[in-house]
């Protein structure tokens, strides 16, 4: 009988067969490694900021919708020979887009920076339209000077609703539910002004012409956020 020979542990020659090389990544797993070098390489871009990093990106993006604020006043396209003040655009646009946060510092801040610049009587030849500048932009009226802070504010604030606890850009369902969101913030809220002012009978009267108001800025502010989704995912696709 043949004597055996020893083999070492780790030492035997693989089958016939057998696959010597290593597994490769998965897809998965190279989906996760792309996200996390992604996420390294945005954090040690903001490292040198410190605690105050976090507040850059809402900062620059709250300071653009006050000045949009402000510009789009003097933008007022006539619809069934109507002006048509396109102001609530803006935090309804900026809240759905970035946050609540964002939505409602654009809304108070821009009504307060409007009020320090713009020319008012723009709007005078329109009696109509009389409210727009006591309870959407002005702080004309005393006894209710709030209400441009209350609707543009929590406009906003609904709007923005639809992002949290989302991605960097908002997708086409949250751009849904912000715009649904900071139409019923807006109805609720001047709902409420005119109810508390003049009563019931007003509020009814004043129907058609807040319908055609709110329909027109949702709107433009959807449109406007359809936009902003599909070109964010496009040139940021991780996101």
């Amino acid at each position: 009988m043949a004597p055996q020979r020893y083999a070492p542990p780790g030492s035997a020659e693989p089958r016939f067969g057998a696959n010597t090389q290593s597994p490769g990544p998965t897809p998965a797993h190279s989906d996760f490694s792309a996200r996390s070098e992604r996420q390294n390489a945005d954090d040690g871009t903001d490292e040198g900021l410190g605690i105050l990093a976090p507040l850059i990106r809402p900062s620059i993006v709250t300071a653009v919708g006050i000045i949009l604020f402000c510009s789009a006043f003097y933008f007022h396209p006539f619809v069934l020979s109507r002006p048509m003040l396109l102001t609530l655009a803006v935090p309804l646009l900026f809240g759905a887009a970035f946050g609540p946060l964002v939505g409602v510092l654009v809304g108070l801040g821009g009504v307060l920076c409007l009020n320090l610049i713009a020319p008012f009587h723009i709007f005078s030849p329109y009696a109509s339209y009389a409210f727009l500048r006591e309870f959407l932009i002005s702080f004309n009226s005393t006894r209710y000077w709030w209400s441009p802070l209350l609707v543009n504010s929590l406009t906003g604030f609904m709007a923005g609703l639809s992002m949290l606890g989302k991605k960097r850009y908002p997708t086409i369902g949250s751009v849904m539910r912000g715009s649904i969101l900071g139409a019923i913030g807006f109805f609720g809220s001047i709902g409420f002004i005119l109810y508390s002012r003049f009563g019931l009978p007003l509020l009814i009267k004043s129907i058609f012409n807040i319908g055609i108001l709110g329909v027109a800025n949702v709107a433009v502010a959807f449109a406007l956020l359809v936009v902003y989704s599909i070109m964010g995912r496009l040139l940021d696709p991780t996101r």
